[in-house]
């Protein structure tokens, strides 16, 4: 989450997400590179397993969020 916060902003992944899918998305592109035996994520340095737990986290987060409000 740090490398989000740096990156992105702070919390960024708590505004309102048009499309929750976009961080499975994201999850897979990751899941992909650990299938393909890529444990290091070239961008950030981190792995690729943290960025599909925090992806599936934001997921979660807004998915819950928008049953909620309905």
């Amino acid at each position: 989450m740090t490398y989000g916060a740096k990156k992105y902003d702070v919390d960024n992944w708590k505004l309102p997400c048009e499309n929750p899918r976009q961080h499975l998305q994201s999850a897979m592109r990751h899941m992909l590179e650990l299938v393909d035996g890529n444990e290091i994520d070239d961008e950030s340095g981190c792995l690729h397993s943290g960025h599909v737990i925090a992806n599936m986290m934001m997921y979660n987060y807004h998915k819950h969020r928008n049953i909620k409000n309905k």
